[in-house]
């Protein structure tokens, strides 16, 4: 009501009764539609829901079968893709308690079978894969010799870390000059933009 009355231009001379009666109508439907499901839809997507399902009860009553989605698209004018985001957004939401169903009978509830994103495991290898990225970027900036001294140092890869003295000894150089050199490349890694 608060809408129409701040919307309302007598001088186009429509009725306060039927333009309120509009905004009024509009509300309880996005109204409802917050209670009925579980993602808010627009008001433009409500009105075509509503469209396609005055259609499908038409069709229904009138001739005695189920439509298609691509005969409800073109007898209400509404996008095919757009009937099967509706028809979608219009599911009603499930249990996670809900049993789920298999060829042998339950074979547990809805809440079991979804794997939940923010479980340590998963958030864990998430991260992982992100911080091995971006470790991978950082070591594509350093000379072979720098990115062969931190990869050993740290362990990347499947490589258990190894010490000053075994790097040295295996290229040919002195401890202090491992460290200095991995020293440089973490300098280098730091400083990346």
């Amino acid at each position: 009501m608060l809408r129409a009355l701040q919307r309302y231009d007598p001088a186009l001379g429509t009725p306060f009764g039927r333009y309120a009666a509009l905004w009024i109508r509009q509300s309880l439907l996005e109204l409802r539609s917050d209670f009925m499901r579980p993602l808010r839809l627009p008001p433009r997507a409500l009105q075509q829901l509503a469209q396609l399902k005055s259609e499908h009860n038409r069709i229904w009553a009138s001739e005695h079968r189920e439509p298609s989605l691509t005969e409800l698209a073109e007898q209400t004018g509404v996008d095919r893709g757009q009937v099967d985001a509706l028809i979608r957004a219009d599911r009603e939401g499930r249990l996670l308690s809900e049993p789920v169903l298999g060829i042998e009978g339950e074979i547990g509830v809805l809440g079991d079978m979804i794997e939940d994103p923010l479980a340590l495991d998963v958030y864990e290898h998430v991260l992982d894969s992100i911080a091995g990225r971006q470790v991978r970027e950082l070591l594509g900036r350093l000379n072979d010799r720098e990115r062969e001294i931190v990869d050993a140092r740290f362990g990347f890869g499947d490589r258990e870390p190894e010490p000053m003295a075994e790097i040295g000894e295996r290229l040919g150089l002195s401890a202090e000059r491992i460290r200095q050199i991995e020293q440089r490349a973490l300098t280098k890694m730091r400083h990346a933009d």
